[in-house]
This record gives C-alpha cells, sequence and structure tokens, in this order.
C-alpha cells in the first residue's frame, strides 16, 4: 500500500513537471504586445489599420524562438508576417496581389 501511495505521489509529481513546463515554455519570450506586432506588420507593409479587412494573429514558435505570425488581407493583397516575439523583427514576410 504505501509503495502504490509512492508511485500515485511521483505520477503527480510528474504530471505537474510536465503542466508548468509546457506553460512556461508557451509563454516565455513573449514581450510585444498583440498591438506592436500588427503596428510593425501594417508600417512595413505601408498599409493603415483601416485599410485591412480581415486578419488572423496567432503566437507559435520556431525551435526555441517565441514568434507572432500575423495574417492580414486589403482590397488588393493578402499579407503574412513572422515576427520576432522579443525584438519585433521581421523574420518572413509574404505578400500576394489579389
Amino acid at each position: 500500500m504505501k509503495s502504490f501511495k509512492k508511485y500515485l505521489i511521483g505520477i503527480g509529481v510528474l504530471l505537474t513537471l510536465v503542466f508548468v513546463g509546457s506553460y512556461a515554455y508557451n509563454q516565455v519570450g513573449y514581450k510585444l504586445s498583440v498591438s506592436d506586432v500588427e503596428k510593425i506588420a501594417y508600417q512595413n507593409a505601408g498599409v493603415t489599420k483601416s485599410k485591412v479587412v480581415s486578419q488572423t494573429l496567432m503566437k507559435s514558435r520556431e525551435g526555441l524562438l517565441a514568434t507572432y505570425k500575423i495574417r492580414f488581407e486589403t482590397a488588393s493583397k493578402r499579407f503574412v508576417y513572422t515576427i520576432n516575439a522579443s525584438t519585433g523583427s521581421i523574420i518572413d514576410r509574404r505578400y500576394k496581389v489579389k
């Protein structure tokens, strides 16, 4: 009975460590706000927020590097940006004329 309790405690500790590690991995490195990321992408694309028809923004990882991936459309183009979540540098940018 004692070994079973130790086993359950060990499993509980292990699950807690996995949960905390996963949470930390997904949160560490995101220093920029969503509005900061939007501003960087819009300025680089040469558009204003009022010209944006649709947009999606998600947190992403490239290895251990925290990034934001922002996709938005204007009346004439579609844009996709990958932006470093700590520094604001643009890692990748693409656009397509509709």
